[in-house]
């Protein structure tokens, strides 16, 4: 395992929800209830919430067992993904209470308060419509830092690349007092530029911003694929 350390002697941990069954006629108690507001039609399904820890320099990750997304038992609301996630997480720390992650999940406040209830996880970022999120609030913030290149400059990028972090700030206005540190990251290629940006609770520098970008766009990339009949 030694060789999967990432990054300030933690793990890389990628966590990923995903659906193995759904149809709209067989079903159990458990199931997953979605009604359609045009049709009236309930959709069943079942899902699951699955964690690995993953490395950009290696194809291969290492999983743990996933947790079911599925209708608790005495429960008439349909579980979900942070749910899942609490009970991934108090179940890998009674298995791992010593193992260090550094994890990606986040996505919204309260899943960050999970996250970092949990002794050794530090989190990373935040994906999909937080996104927006992010980038309303580096329009806020002084930028500490940009630079044209890795620190590293052994370090490959794709085409040219540009970092940059800011100073701390808070998501929103209801959570004034959490701050988290911001990082930005562009890809230049000829004819096409992406931008990407993540929030981490890591201390930011120019040692360590290319790392926490690669983390950021690396987890991304794993994706759970379930064979279950």
């Amino acid at each position: 395992m030694e060789k999967l350390v990432f990054m300030e002697g933690c793990y890389l941990l990628s966590l990923d929800g995903t659906g193995y069954f759904a149809s709209s006629q067989v079903h159990c108690p458990s199931c997953l209830e979605k009604k359609s507001s045009k049709t009236g039609e309930i959709r069943y399904a079942h899902q699951l919430l699955g964690g690995a820890i993953v490395h950009p320099d290696f194809a291969e990750v290492v999983p743990f067992a996933p947790e079911a997304i599925i209708k608790q038992d005495g429960k008439t609301k349909n579980d979900c993904e942070r749910n899942a996630a609490k009970r991934f997480l108090e179940k890998l720390r009674q298995d791992h209470p010593h193992l260090p992650l550094l994890s990606s999940k986040m996505g919204s406040v309260p899943m960050r308060r999970i996250l970092l209830s949990f002794e050794n996880t530090i989190c990373i970022s935040f994906w999909g419509s937080s996104q927006v999120t992010i980038s309303s609030c580096l329009n806020l913030l002084p930028r500490l830092s940009k630079l044209d290149r890795p620190p590293n400059s052994n370090v490959k990028v794709r085409g040219s690349a540009s970092f940059s972090f800011h100073q701390p700030g808070s998501l929103n206005e209801s959570n004034p007092d959490e701050l988290v540190n911001f990082v930005e990251y562009w890809e230049i290629k000829p004819g096409k530029t992406q931008h990407f940006s993540w929030v981490t609770d890591f201390t930011v520098t120019t040692g360590n911003v290319f790392q926490i970008c690669v983390a950021g766009e690396h987890v991304g990339k794993w994706r759970m694929r379930p064979s279950i009949p």
